[in-house]
């Protein structure tokens, strides 16, 4: 017990693993939510793209695409308003799609 400096190498060993076994784990999850906010904030994107094209469409009565985004819009005219449709893919590759309504 005089010389014992420092630690023994199977401690290292096991809080090593111990550290990978937590990074590990949480990898995971934190590129999951990565993936979550990236989609979250492509929608958004989309919905406001949207939202600008049914207001210029129905107080200039024709198609406006300024934007170079992957988005597909659709618009039908309803009764007394203009209804728009988006579709885009997500970065898992799912196709999602928001339709508005907008009456002036």
């Amino acid at each position: 017990m005089k010389y014992e400096k420092g630690f023994v190498m199977v401690e290292a060993v096991i809080a090593f693993s111990i550290f990978l076994l937590l990074t590990l784990s949480i990898l995971p999850f934190y590129i999951h939510l990565k993936q979550q906010r990236a989609n979250l904030e492509r929608e958004y994107m989309a919905r406001t793209a949207l939202y600008n094209e049914l207001l210029y469409q129905t107080y200039n009565s024709h198609h406006h695409s300024s934007s170079t985004t992957n988005f597909k819009f659709t618009f039908q005219n309803v009764q007394g308003g203009k209804r728009g449709c988006v579709s885009w893919y997500t970065f898992n590759g799912k196709e999602k799609k928001v339709c508005e309504v907008l009456f002036p």
